[in-house]
């Protein structure tokens, strides 16, 4: 300001005067820009201060910084911070700021979607930054969206995330993506078919790894939804296994069956005939499970693969082999009937038939006698026997006289033959006795039967009152035997010869 002054001196005179007093401009400051600390617990904030007023040059002291006598004071970390600044009149004037900084950027695994099968990619993993300058970065170290906050189509394994704020603050972070053991199956218990044709068998299947529970599927059988399968016939059966997070594995089994029991019938004896059991008949099994068991309908040996003592008709076997499995085959036995023979014959009457070696037969008939036989088969003799009647010869009782000429004739059958004692085979004889002489015919029919008649004749002129008597003709087979009974006479004296 002005200040005025008056000088007076001893002797009281006087003078006045002025002066000015000046001042420079009041010393303020400013806080003219500040950076922040860029992360959290970083040192790189800074302040600048600027000095109004006052007179130049000013110095500045910082409480605390990294440079604590500039106008700038850098190398901050979150704080406030007081600056006094002194111009060249040793003024002073203070000032303060606040240096902030973010909060820490962290970050959480918020998400997580393990592998849902074993050797796949389908693993997913969700980060959530916290704290820190918006916008963020991810970076994931492998995956299918790397630069995503979610990072997709992973398998099993470790990641690591990192996050960058918007001041290049950095954090990372990690995850651990699992995945279930691998889908396996194993065939742990089948039963092959017991019979050829049959549906017994059966499979059962076991998961392993995977996530429970299981579901199962066969491609055919009588229970396709469990884990054993049954009513299984041979052949190749295969299941499919769906674990909880739908992974699937297979599996295959073999059912099979044993060969088919077949039977064949092997050395058949037939029975010598139908009065006899000596036949006999062997079965041959094939396939099957050995050994087998057999079971005759009848028989000698009804247990064993050869039965014997057979009879004409059928035989069953039941043959059974080790699983239980069982064929039936039947067979027949044929028997040739009992001889039968029929024969027609006939003899002479008066003569006997004999037949078979026992049976003598004298009249016509039919007869039937049983030869029997060593081996059982014996044998029917049927017989017609016709009896044969003998032929009659008569001779003709002719007178004659010493000396002359006479003729016998015999009366037969113009078919039969006859033949005289003196091997004449004319029916009329002629005869010219000297002596009494005797004359014998022999007739034979068509049948083979034989009878004579006898003559004596002696050369006189007399009838003879003797009559002939004859006749037995008797046959076996060919072997003749002759019966003859005839009279001699010798004028009225007859004789039986």
């Amino acid at each position: 300001g002005q200040y005025n002054v008056t000088i007076t001196d001893a002797k009281g005179c006087t003078r006045t005067d002025s002066v000015v007093i000046t001042e420079p401009p009041q010393l303020t400051s400013s806080i003219t820009d500040t950076v922040n600390v860029s992360c959290n617990g970083g040192s790189d904030g800074r302040a600048t201060v600027t000095p109004n007023g006052g007179t130049s040059p000013y110095q500045f002291n910082w409480d605390a910084g990294g440079a604590q006598s500039d106008s700038t004071n850098t190398g901050l970390s979150a704080g406030r911070y007081n600056v006094t600044i002194t111009d060249a009149n040793n003024c002073t004037t203070t000032d303060s700021m606040v240096i902030t900084e973010p909060a820490v950027l962290t970050s959480s695994i918020t998400d997580t979607v393990n592998v849902s099968c074993h050797g796949l990619s389908d693993g997913a993993a969700t980060v959530t930054p916290s704290g820190g300058t918006a916008p963020y970065q991810f970076n994931w170290d492998a995956g299918g969206a790397q630069n995503d906050s979610t990072n997709t189509g992973l398998s099993a394994g470790q990641y690591n995330v990192t996050i960058t704020g918007d001041n290049g603050c950095k954090t990372t972070d990690s995850v651990m993506i699992t995945g279930p053991p691998q889908l396996n199956s194993s065939i742990t218990d089948s039963v092959n078919v017991s019979c050829f044709g049959l549906s017994d068998g059966r499979a059962t299947v076991t998961p392993n790894g995977g996530t429970s529970p299981y579901q199962f599927s066969w491609s055919q059988g009588g229970s396709p939804g469990d884990s054993t399968n049954t009513g299984l016939s041979a052949g190749q059966y295969n299941v499919t296994i769906t674990d909880g997070n739908n992974c699937t594995a297979t599996g295959s089994v073999v059912i099979s069956e044993p060969p088919e029991l077949t039977l064949s019938f092997a050395d058949t004896v037939n029975p010598s005939c139908e009065s006899v059991c000596d036949g006999s008949v062997a079965v041959v099994p094939n396939g099957g499970t050995p050994p087998y068991s057999y079971s005759w309908s009848a028989g000698a040996t009804p247990t064993d693969s050869v039965n014997t003592g057979l009879c004409e008709g059928p035989y069953c076997v039941t043959v059974t082999d080790d699983s239980a499995c069982a064929k039936v085959a039947c067979v027949s036995l044929d028997a040739p009937p009992n001889p039968v023979t029929t024969i027609d014959t006939s003899i002479c009457d008066g003569d006997t038939y004999t037949a078979g070696g026992t049976s003598n037969y004298t009249e016509g008939g039919t007869y039937e006698d049983t030869l029997t036989a060593a081996n059982g088969c014996d044998s029917v003799v049927v017989t017609n026997l016709h009896i044969d009647s003998l032929p009659s010869p008569s001779l003709s009782n002719d007178t004659i006289c010493e000396g002359g000429v006479g003729t016998l004739t015999a009366k037969i059958d113009t078919s039969a033959a006859i033949s005289w004692s003196n091997g004449d085979t004319t029916a009329s004889l002629s005869i010219t006795p000297n002596a009494t002489a005797q004359y014998t015919a022999t007739v034979t029919d068509t049948n083979g039967c034989n009878a004579m008649d006898t003559a004596m004749r002696r050369p006189r002129c007399r009838e003879s009152r003797c009559k002939l008597q004859m006749v037995k003709w008797s046959c076996y087979t060919d072997d003749y035997r002759q019966y003859i009974r005839h009279l001699s006479c010798y004028g009225d004296r007859c004789q039986w010869m």
